[in-house]
């Protein structure tokens, strides 16, 4: 599916968009307004592209592989707009999510989180990914979200630049970046953002800080 008129296709839809066990199929151009009922499921996918939004989601994508691996897929542009959660991305069944690309990932008014990489999910790399969070949300992207000292495989994982921004600096309490459970080998360089520094990076537990490597640009002090 793709739209090449000047303006993106505006779909609504009232309920969850499921694609499982397919390949090859390419979105672009096209914004998913799921009016606060569904979200796109990507259930066990391989070689697929999507550049698109989607708008008023409670869980905008759902990167899931229930019954194989998700692997080898691209997203050249995703812009979620006033979403509960951004994506989430989770394997079951000895299946993993892996080997995807995402290119620029622009989350804004996300409520309770931007990315989840839950468990199960390893060797994906994210270029660009700014997310604008609301007071409410606990953070802009989660690693193991079980916070279990087990291998669940959230690992392995490149944000070339991420960066949080955040209603309200002086009230937020969430994190940019929260390492929960065991992780290793996750690399994230983390930009600018309005949020402060020592809200930008959080590790649960001294292994998983010491098995990740977290990069933050110089911001203060901007004067000699």
């Amino acid at each position: 599916m793709s739209a090449a008129a000047a303006a993106p296709v505006r779909i609504f839809c009232d309920h969850d968009l499921v694609l499982s066990s397919v390949s090859g199929v390419q979105i672009s151009g096209v914004i998913f307004y799921f009016e606060n009922m569904g979200g796109l499921v990507l259930d066990s996918i391989t070689g697929c592209q999507f550049s698109m939004g989607i708008a008023d989601s409670p869980l905008a994508m759902n990167i899931e592989s229930t019954t194989g691996n998700v692997m080898e897929n691209t997203f050249p542009r995703l812009v979620l707009y006033n979403v509960g959660k951004g994506m989430i991305l989770q394997g079951f069944n000895s299946t993993v999510i892996t080997w995807s690309d995402f290119g620029h990932v622009e989350i804004v008014r996300a409520r309770e989180y931007g990315i989840n990489i839950s468990r199960f999910a390893d060797t994906n790399k994210f270029d660009h990914v700014l997310i604008r969070l609301a007071n409410t949300a606990q953070a802009g992207v989660i690693f193991n979200d079980s916070a279990a000292l087990a291998d669940v495989d959230a690992s392995g994982n490149i944000f070339s630049l991420l960066s949080c921004d955040v209603d309200n600096s002086a009230t937020y309490t969430g994190y940019c970046a929260d390492f929960r459970g065991y992780t290793v080998g996750n690399h994230v360089l983390m930009g600018f953002g309005i949020m402060p520094d020592a809200n930008k990076v959080h590790f649960q537990n001294a292994f998983s800080q010491q098995a990740n490597t977290v990069v933050k640009i110089q911001e203060s002090p901007k004067t000699p």
